[in-house]
């Protein structure tokens, strides 16, 4: 009996400091500690003030988002309804929104997945919400001048033929890429994706390398960029496998502002 009693005394025990812990932990700000610093940056890659530190502290499993809103009210997200869990958080901006959008460019339509504010004045905002609908918000200002947010547009983008036979009988065996840069980018590629990935396709890419002698500037710079593009066989390769594939020109610079242009090309007989 004695044990059976003790057994008891411990089971309550056990259960009022899971009570104490689920109690703390609804107690717990779900939100707390958030600070943006500095307050003004000035996102161009000049080596002084390119970035602000975001922190934040959260207190139970939520989803968080993070945006910046204009002197019109315009909202521009940084981070959407991301997950997270209890802990301190931090993070480096530079000014760049994350939402893509299409934009018009000399021949054709280009995308522009990031691109950095024009200079102002912003109200920051991270918000909370938890599995049970809470929500919890912090809100600053913060200023942006002297921003670099010229894009390194991608204009004229070419691709001919758009049908490519890399079976070497000498028709259509080569497709020529061009594109005019407008400005240096710290990154540029070229790539092919198939128009419709199978199952494990979603990732695949096949790389397409630049033609020094058909570019007028040094790879990266503002100018004109060629491409002589086999499938691989002057290297003695496997062409890519027969299909329809989206080819991507994707350009960014050192401030986060990236453009991406693409065409349609058709591969057979390879």
């Amino acid at each position: 009996m004695r044990v059976c009693a003790r057994f008891r005394l411990s089971l309550v025990a056990i259960l009022l400091a899971c009570l104490w812990l689920l109690s703390a932990c609804a107690f717990r700000p779900l939100l707390s500690g958030a600070q943006v610093r500095p307050d003004a940056i000035s996102p161009n890659a000049d080596g002084q003030d390119d970035v602000t530190l975001i922190e934040y502290t959260i207190g139970r499993a939520a989803n968080v988002s993070i945006y910046f809103e204009d002197a019109q009210g315009k909202r521009y997200y940084f981070r959407n309804g991301e997950r997270r869990s209890r802990g301190d958080y931090g993070v480096y901006w530079g000014g760049v929104t994350n939402e893509p959008e299409a934009r018009e460019v000399e021949g054709g339509q280009m995308l522009v997945p990031s691109h950095v504010l024009p200079d102002g004045e912003y109200r920051w905002v991270i918000e909370a919400v938890d599995d049970g609908g809470r929500t919890d918000r912090a809100e600053g200002k913060i200023t942006l001048q002297n921003a670099d947010n010229a894009l390194p547009e991608l204009r004229n983008f070419t691709v001919m033929p758009q049908e490519f036979t890399p079976n070497q009988d000498g028709i259509r065996d080569r497709v020529s890429i061009g594109y005019y840069l407008m400005k240096d980018a710290e990154r540029v590629e070229v790539y092919l994706k198939p128009l419709n990935p199978g199952a494990g396709e979603e990732l695949l890419r096949y790389p397409i390398a630049e033609d020094p002698t058909k570019s007028v500037s040094e790879t990266g710079k503002a100018g004109y960029h060629g491409y002589n593009y086999d499938g691989g066989v002057d290297n003695n390769a496997e062409p890519p496998p027969d299909g329809d594939y989206a080819i991507y020109a994707d350009a960014e610079d050192k401030v986060g502002n990236r453009v991406v242009v693409s065409s349609t090309l058709t591969i057979n007989e390879g």
